[in-house]
């Protein structure tokens, strides 16, 4: 899903983005291990980047989005 929003991985990136799935996997399964996709794996420069690329992706054109304060976007 996220693949196509990547514009540099670098050389390290295929291999952060393996990384980062299995340390999801692992924090996120409460015991129990819970599989993600790398390709599905999205890194940002901060919360107002996420929050802007999950708009992208979820909203369709006319929707409103609520965003509780406080949120920062220098």
């Amino acid at each position: 899903m996220f693949s196509s929003l990547r514009t540099w991985i670098g050389g390290w990136g295929i291999l952060v983005f393996q990384v980062l799935a299995n340390f999801m996997g692992i924090v996120m399964g409460g015991g129990k291990r819970v599989m993600f996709d790398p390709a599905n794996v999205m890194i940002t420069a901060g919360l107002s980047a996420a929050i802007e690329i999950l708009v992208f992706c979820l909203a369709q054109p006319g929707d409103a989005i609520l965003i509780p304060t406080p949120y920062d976007s220098r």
